[in-house]
């Protein structure tokens, strides 16, 4: 490769305002760093067998509220709008319909 590795980033994730989470070469494998938005990095992980990459950090989410059947006046009220297109459109003959 031709670029420094040493200031080399990958896959930003942000994890609070002044901090993210990337993927950072500082020699010849990807580890996972914790960067501060001046610049300092914390390494977190670095297995010298493989390389890390693409950092997500996991959070729990809350479930999202179910819809009732025994209340459908209430589903009723919540209305929304929604658009079907057609994927085939435009794509022929390189897709044919239903491929």
């Amino acid at each position: 490769m031709t670029w420094p590795a040493q200031h080399c980033f990958r896959d930003p994730a942000p994890i609070s305002r002044d901090y993210i989470l990337a993927s950072h070469a500082p020699a010849d494998r990807w580890g996972l760093f914790v960067v501060d938005r001046y610049g300092n990095r914390e390494m977190i992980h670095l297995d010298p067998e493989i390389g890390s990459m693409c950092a997500t950090p996991l959070r729990p989410t809350p479930q999202p509220p179910a819809l009732s059947a025994q209340n459908p006046k209430a589903v009723a009220e919540e209305t929304g709008q929604f658009i079907l297109a057609d994927v085939y459109q435009g794509l022929a003959p390189e897709v044919p319909r239903g491929g």
